[in-house]
């Protein structure tokens, strides 16, 4: 069973090639609740927390943000934790100036929607959390915590996208996504990758 179950990881980490594109899709990461994706697409909160180390092959690459259906036990802990950490002045000038981090778990009137990629993440390595860290930047909780060097909003995000726990191919995960979708979602990873915003 366990065996299987490494198979079936290891598939699904592949970069199948697109059939629309005729490019490869991204890998996506997903947090969630949204509260986390805008700390991270306001650049506030610079780390991902993980229980494990990253991927080799993931180090120093871009990879797409997805938000998950919102329902995790994790939402109602995450949520407070933004909003205790969410800093106002650091906010000022950005598309999140006028955001209020919420508490609980009402999806309703979310700033951007769940099941969705809704920015991408250039990775840069990972490291064990240590006591210096934690006490320093609240945002990192570890136990491993994975450096974030940049963040692009998709504009709008791309709703209806199924996925998994840690790094995983948006191909593999979502099979029957819209032809026009796709094709956006690879366009807009392309740009980010070549520097154009």
């Amino acid at each position: 069973m366990v065996k299987k179950l490494e198979t079936v990881m290891r598939r699904s980490t592949k970069r199948p090639v697109s059939k629309s594109t005729g490019a490869a899709a991204p890998r996506a990461l997903s947090l969630c609740c949204v509260d986390l994706a805008i700390a991270i697409l306001a650049k506030q909160k610079r780390v991902e927390n993980r229980t494990r180390a990253i991927p080799s092959y993931a180090k120093h690459s871009w990879i797409a943000l997805h938000v998950s259906c919102g329902r995790r036990p994790m939402v109602k802990w995450s949520r407070a934790h933004v909003k205790k950490n969410w800093s106002v002045k650091k906010a000022s000038g950005s598309p999140w100036s006028h955001w209020t981090p919420t508490t609980g778990w009402s999806l309703k009137n979310q700033a951007l929607p769940n099941s969705s990629i809704v920015g991408f993440v250039r990775l840069g390595d990972s490291h064990p959390l240590s006591a210096r860290e934690k006490k320093k930047n609240p945002w990192a909780v570890g136990p491993h915590c994975w450096e974030i060097k940049d963040a692009v909003p998709l504009v709008p995000p791309i709703p209806g996208i199924s996925g998994q726990t840690g790094l995983w191919s948006i191909d593999v995960m979502n099979p029957k996504l819209k032809r026009s979708d796709r094709m956006r979602l690879v366009n807009s990873f392309h740009r980010v990758q070549a520097g154009e915003r």
